[in-house]
């Protein structure tokens, strides 16, 4: 007697979960009402200590077996739920989305029928909803979303096949031409299972590090105009969470070194950056400073000393006697970098009087 086929969706939506009952329920509807049915969704709750997981058991139900309800034993933040979720999926595509976020109705049918229509590795919004204003609400009118590039630009206005030349690709990803949150990019399974592509475990801008090797060993790329996602700006996140300079310092550092380290290995193991180093350097630039941007704001509020004696004990106890050195040359890096930004700010300021005065 033949085996029975397993059931193999077209797309595969993963959410790594902590501690968002408000917002959860509503994510699941988004994906419920989907005018594209043909999916599966993977939930991996990472040791929630609110009723998140009996929200999501209470949907079981209601999607006639495509959803699973996946838990974590330990808490080790958001990569390890991802690369959970992306290990048991069984779609052709994967979409990864925030468990306190939305899509919009016909998010999943526009992301598939482009991936197949262009054959893409990737499928990347360039625009998408903002849910600001009356965030606290389960579903937003239209008055409170703003729409938003989710990268600095240029934004195309029609399907868009990105470049096949790595270094355009490195580029456009260090100038800030890349949104680098995955839930913007809908990617072939096979691309990430082929290619090891995975979360790296830190807790924050382990999405920018994915990105990279994504679109470093993608083949085909997709940039489309459609804003198809709707960001929740919710207080309590990850990166939004308050903490006291000597937390908000460390939690950064922290990050910064080991994505350095990961971006490092990376890029160093393939062909084209061995070839061309300044691309590498480009893109782990681009890393730090987005890993440290959290950080610019303490630079400003406190006097060097302060910085310099907090950094001084985690360096020496990760690189012994040359510890205090190395926080030193940090403080006084982002020190000078933070002066030159506020110079650049007067010099236009006194640029837009002069207009001013010349018009007068």
């Amino acid at each position: 007697m033949p085996t029975p086929l397993l059931y193999s969706p077209a797309i595969s939506v993963v959410i790594p979960m902590y501690n968002t009952e408000k917002y959860v329920g509503a994510c699941l509807t988004s994906i419920l009402t989907q005018t594209f049915q043909n999916f599966e969704v993977i939930v991996v709750d990472d040791v929630s200590t609110d009723n998140s997981c009996a929200v999501v058991e209470s949907f079981i139900p209601k999607f006639g077996g495509r959803l699973k309800l996946v838990r974590s034993e330990v808490n080790r933040g958001p990569a390890i739920p991802s690369n959970k979720g992306i290990n048991l999926s069984c779609g052709k595509y994967v979409y990864q989305m925030d468990s306190d976020d939305l899509i919009v109705t016909n998010a999943l049918e526009v992301l598939y029928n482009y991936a197949e229509n262009f054959n893409a590795d990737v499928v990347h919004m360039n625009v998408g909803f903002k849910f600001i204003r009356n965030s606290e609400k389960s579903f937003p009118n239209r008055e409170d979303l703003d729409i938003v590039g989710w990268h600095g630009g240029p934004f195309v206005d029609k399907p868009t096949l990105e470049s096949n030349d790595i270094a355009e690709r490195a580029k456009k990803i260090s100038k800030n031409g890349v949104g680098w949150t995955a839930w913007e990019k809908l990617v072939k399974r096979d691309l990430l299972m082929e290619n090891d592509i995975a979360f790296a475990n830190i807790r924050t801008c382990q999405d920018l590090l994915w990105v990279i090797e994504v679109f470093s060993l993608a083949k085909k790329i997709l940039s489309i105009p459609e804003p198809l996602y709707v960001h929740r700006a919710n207080p309590t996140s990850n990166t939004a969470r308050k903490r006291t300079t000597e937390q908000a310092l460390h939690f950064d550092l922290s990050a910064t070194n080991v994505g350095l380290k990961i971006s490092d290995e990376f890029l160093s193991s393939k062909k084209f950056f061995q070839e061309n180093p300044q691309y590498k350097w480009e893109l782990m630039r681009f890393f730090e400073s987005v890993s440290f941007n959290n950080t610019r704001t303490i630079f400003q509020e406190n006097p060097p000393h302060k910085i310099y004696e907090i950094l001084k004990p985690k360096f020496s106890e990760l690189f012994g006697e040359n510890g205090a050195l190395i926080s030193y040359l940090v403080d006084s890096s982002h020190f000078m970098r933070w002066n030159m930004v506020q110079m650049s700010q007067r010099i236009a300021y006194l640029e837009n009087q002069l207009k001013e005065l010349q018009s007068k």
